[in-house]
């Protein structure tokens, strides 16, 4: 049979199976069939040419989301690898993300997009490697992820312009609790911790606090952590990936929740599978070094007034957006146990114990906060 007039495979019609990409058995005929498929049918080309039996897919790593590298097993004929990205979260994350990533794809800041489907997207392979956590607080590569977060928070997005829409998604999330169904000790003990929190009154605390802050509210990342951090090998500019949470939210957060990245190790081989190291958070210099480089993307004047008054603005609400930091990512444990599927692929990662340890946190952060303002 002609491959290229495979009916199957050229499929235009029904949704993909995301269902396929849950599969540990990432050899099988069934999980590269369909990405065989989506590949025909966004790039075409040489993809036409190839076979399931072609196909090699590598599975890369990811919190939420099904990330697979695409190739051909076959010299001939020739096609670039490339990334299908299955989403693994729910609701209008997704019309965000697909939003930001077509834009960033656009202006050359971000990986190119071939295929954009209810379940994920079709994009470039970039080659590149993934920062570790120890290279954040190296000085080179703390510059390059200032200037770049500064660039992000100059785009204008055509979504909601509301800088409330991550603590609505917090809620959101908090709401699933009473659903969730640990599995061990472990999962019960933290389901426990977080069936003690007031939501309702943490919530209206963030809101009252925000409404204080002097930061001013533009596109964020809001999750820029090592591994939604790429380094390009032929030039080693960064990229960053991954935009499920970005939506408008105050700048303050995206710089402190960064920050809260230092003490987060995800390579972990033992469950929970992360550490936090709450001595690696950036000290003074750092934090001002880091700041000194955002703002100087920004246009301001380094070692001038404006440029020192902007850096202690943003430190000195370092406590406040620790907490909104910490509350958030709590929730968002919270909702990622919720969803995950037994008996599937789902990354090993104790979710519920890392929504229990940020909502410590959080409660550390709001105690150093309300004593500051003593």
């Amino acid at each position: 049979m002609n491959n290229s007039e495979n009916p199957t495979l050229d499929q235009p019609s029904g949704d993909v199976s995301t269902r396929v990409f849950t599969s540990p058995d990432i050899k099988g005929l069934k999980i590269r069939s369909e990405a065989l498929r989506i590949c025909r049918l966004y790039v075409g080309e040489n993809w036409k040419q190839l076979t399931p039996d072609d196909v090699c897919l590598t599975r890369l790593s990811g919190l939420t989301n099904y990330v697979f590298r695409v190739s051909s097993l076959k010299p001939e004929p020739k096609v670039s690898p490339l990334l299908l990205r299955i989403h693994g979260s729910v609701g209008h994350e997704l019309v965000i993300e697909t939003v930001t990533a077509s834009i960033l794809a656009e202006r050359n800041f971000g990986p190119k997009l071939y295929g954009i489907f209810p379940e994920g997207r079709l994009e470039e392979f970039v080659e590149a490697d993934r920062l570790e956590v120890t290279d954040l607080r190296v000085p080179e590569i703390s510059s390059k992820i200032a200037r770049n977060c500064a660039k992000f928070h100059k785009l204008s997005v055509p979504v909601m312009k509301t800088q409330w829409l991550l603590l609505q998604t917090c809620k959101e999330y908090y709401s699933l609790v009473g659903a969730l169904k640990p599995t061990d000790q472990s999962e019960i003990k933290a389901k426990e911790i977080l069936e003690q929190l007031d939501v309702d009154k943490e919530i209206e605390f963030m809101k009252d606090q925000l409404s204080r802050s002097t930061s001013p509210v533009v596109f964020c990342h809001n999750d820029m952590q090592e591994g939604n951090i790429l380094s390009r090998v032929e030039d080693k500019q960064l990229v960053f990936i991954d935009y499920e949470y970005s939506c408008y939210n105050y700048r303050n957060f995206d710089i402190t929740n960064h920050f809260l990245e230092w003490m987060a190790d995800y390579e972990v081989t033992e469950p929970p599978f992360f550490t936090f190291n709450l001595n690696n958070f950036p000290t003074r210099d750092e934090q001002m070094h880091f700041l000194t480089e955002y703002f100087s993307e920004m246009g301001m004047e380094p070692g001038s007034k404006v440029i020192q008054e902007a850096t202690e603005e943003v430190i000195s609400e370092i406590d406040l957006y620790s907490c909104y930091s910490h509350l958030f990512f709590s929730s968002w444990g919270v909702c990622v146990q919720y969803h995950s599927t037994p008996g599937s692929c789902d990354i090993p990662f104790g979710y519920l114990e890392y929504s229990s340890t940020r909502l410590k946190l959080y409660q550390k952060a709001k105690e150093r906060l309300l004593n500051s303002q003593k």
